[in-house]
């Protein structure tokens, strides 16, 4: 499971590739390092390339508030 931004850009072959995966300009992908976010509009890309890489990535990389099972 990648839990980081590094590690998702990492693994889908770094900034250039990561920005062909989600139709962004490189230096967007190079800002989602410094925010240490990527935009949640890009979820559904970015897992299904992962996916094919037989990866998977941690929702909070995309600002997704992961729920308290103990309130549940």
């Amino acid at each position: 499971m990648l839990k980081s931004v590094d590690d998702v850009i990492d693994a889908l072959g770094g900034p250039t590739k990561t920005a062909g995966v989600t139709r962004v300009s490189a230096s967007a992908v190079i800002n989602w390092r410094t925010r240490k976010e990527i935009p949640p509009e890009h979820f559904v890309l970015i897992s299904d390339a992962l996916k094919v890489l037989g990866k998977r990535v941690d929702r909070t990389v995309f600002g997704f508030k992961v729920a308290d099972e103990a309130r549940a």
